[in-house]
């Protein structure tokens, strides 16, 4: 790999370390546990893959067999150069913008968003149109991360593992842990063929088939690295390798898998939804994922004054009392305290089904 570190920004137990190949002018991201961040990379047969994943239509796939398995590294991708890196601090958040532009009359900002105390980072990008030309999207995902793991020699045999869950009406929720190689995304003895696994869901149920989230494990070293999708609609999950280094990357789900396209009129912009991203250096999955989750804690920091105290919503099918009418279910809705364990729970209970 020849490249180098653009910039490295601590972020609580995280690092974030940006690549650049000063050849191509790709920018490249990786997370890194900061217990982990001064152990020498093994070395790989790896380039830098951009942060950013995008194509447009009529835009050339990747190289050999990319077509109607991914659209990650298309021409839309190349064609794009480094113009600059920012970084701002404002109500405790640290936000890294990464500008990336092409000659052809577009350009893209990465956003790396990381609150104070929080264990994950928040990632989406926007595309702008510069040109004088509408321009359609058919793919654009909301974060990518490449050349994992590096602390893995070549291309880290028996040792990357994929996380997912899968959900149908009924089991949701279901766990699968997959070795890379049952996938089929062992790099070939000539690296120039593409592999990925693409996953994801189409439609207005975000969870019907898998969750929208998947992690990658190295076991040697016990390190994780996963994400989830802010978006209840149609997304996807790619996991990616040419070479050594594995990809990782999701968002909206694209024209293959979701029938997803975009117009982007001349002097418009569009924005992907939000990618919540962490690592870290664990052996437990349930460590590991209680990370991601705990960013939903965010929102209740955003409610009305007179709500602070109601942050949590239960809902009941009904069915208590006698509320079922003809067959219809009703939901009620009740707002305990945020303390109910350890307060009065079982109280406010009774008085409300008392209520009802």
């Amino acid at each position: 790999m020849t490249a180098t570190i653009l910039n490295e920004y601590v972020l609580g137990d995280m690092v974030a370390r940006y690549l650049l190949d000063e050849e191509s002018g790709m920018v490249g991201l990786i997370l890194l546990p900061l217990n982990k961040q001064s152990i020498a990379f093994s070395p790989k047969n790896y380039k830098v893959e951009s942060l950013v994943q995008l194509k447009l239509t009529g835009d050339i796939y990747d190289e050999a067999y990319a077509m109607g398995m991914t659209m990650r590294n298309s021409e839309t991708v190349r064609c794009l150069r480094y113009e600059s890196q920012s970084v701002k601090e404002e109500n405790k958040r640290k936000i890294v913008e990464t500008l990336l532009e092409s000659a052809r009359g577009y350009r893209v900002i990465h956003r790396l968003m990381w609150l104070e105390n929080t264990p994950y980072v928040r990632i989406q990008c926007k595309f702008e149109n510069t040109g004088s030309e509408s321009l359609k999207l058919e793919m654009f995902e909301s974060f990518s991360l490449s050349g994992i793991s590096p602390y893995l020699e070549g291309d880290g045999h028996e040792c990357m593992y994929l996380h997912r869950m899968r959900s149908v009406w009924s089991q949701e929720g279901r766990h699968e842990a997959i070795p890379i190689e049952d996938l089929q995304l062992e790099p070939a003895w000539a690296p120039h063929a593409v592999r990925c696994e693409r996953f994801g869901q189409a439609g207005s149920m975000p969870v019907n088939k898998f969750f929208p989230f998947g992690a990658l494990e190295d076991r040697k070293n016990h390190i994780f690295w996963g994400a989830q999708i802010a978006h209840n609609a149609s997304w996807q999950m790619e996991i990616y390798r040419k070479n050594d280094g594995i990809s990782m990357s999701g968002g909206l789900a694209d024209r293959e898998l979701g029938h997803w396209m975009k117009v982007v009129k001349a002097g418009e912009s569009f924005e992907t939804p939000q990618a919540i991203v962490t690592v870290a250096h664990t052996d437990s999955f349930a460590v590991f994922t209680e990370r991601l989750t705990r960013s939903a804690l965010e929102s209740l920091e955003c409610v009305p004054e007179s709500e602070k105290e109601f942050v949590i919503l239960l809902l009941t099918v009904a069915g208590i009392r006698n509320i079922t009418f003809r067959g219809i279910l009703a939901w009620e809705i009740m707002k305990f305290q945020r303390n109910y364990f350890q307060r009065d729970w079982r109280r406010q209970w009774m008085r409300f089904v008392k209520q009802v």
